[in-house]
């Protein structure tokens, strides 16, 4: 079978045997996938120091035929995000975002629009500090790409809280961290978007208070 590429960032890595991994990917082109990397515990392998978490890069894949497990050719990483690694307290929302991607995606189903949107939060995570106000732009930015908008059923929310959604929804993502906002709004919104979560994919992940800390 001929080679499959794609632009994918890597969700999750774990070993398969001594020598290969089994690694998660979230690409543009598929959507989630998972594939192998024969041989990539072996220093001599040549995805040695390619693969690790968030590197973002050019993948080729054979494509399973009996299976969701492809077979991972060739890598051109393009970007590592070392701060996220670096840091805890990113490590917990990028963990928390994977979750939330895993949860609201099926595999092998591109939606170009949320690979965009996952991309761009894990790049300005790379060179920000973890901050709530950034978990809650993903997570409305996701509801808004999986046709599920916020701002829809924004009604009951006060006039602070109604104007921090708007932003976290369309703001860049440099200014997201400096958005103005009172406790009770901050708090309103994250009710909020705790609801529509719900509401679009069935419940609040548990792990979502520990990215989000107590705002």
């Amino acid at each position: 079978m001929s080679d499959e590429r794609a632009t994918g960032i890597i969700l999750r890595i774990r070993p398969l045997s001594d020598t290969s991994v089994i690694v998660h990917w979230l690409t543009s082109e598929h959507g989630r996938i998972a594939t192998v990397g024969k041989g990539a515990r072996r220093p001599t392998s040549p995805f040695h120091g390619r693969l690790d978490l968030g590197f973002a890069g050019d993948l080729s894949f054979v494509r399973a035929r009996r299976s969701s497990l492809h077979t991972l050719r060739e890598i051109n990483v393009t970007a590592t995000y070392p701060g996220v690694r670096a840091d805890y307290r990113k490590l917990v929302q990028f963990s928390y975002g994977v979750a939330l991607l895993e949860r609201s995606t099926e595999e092998d189903t591109p939606v170009p629009e949320i690979y965009g949107v996952w991309a761009d939060w894990l790049a300005h995570l790379d060179f920000h500090a973890a901050q709530p106000r950034t978990v809650y732009a993903l997570e409305a930015r996701l509801l808004a790409s999986h046709g599920f908008n916020p701002l829809a059923a924004a009604e009951p929310l006060g006039d602070d809280a109604r104007q921090l959604l708007i932003q976290l929804l369309v703001a860049p993502w440099e200014r997201v961290p400096e958005l103005v906002a009172s406790a009770g709004a901050i708090r309103a919104v994250k009710a909020f978007l705790g609801l529509r979560l719900s509401d679009a994919f069935g419940r609040v992940l548990e792990t979502r208070q520990q990215a989000v800390g107590t705002l």
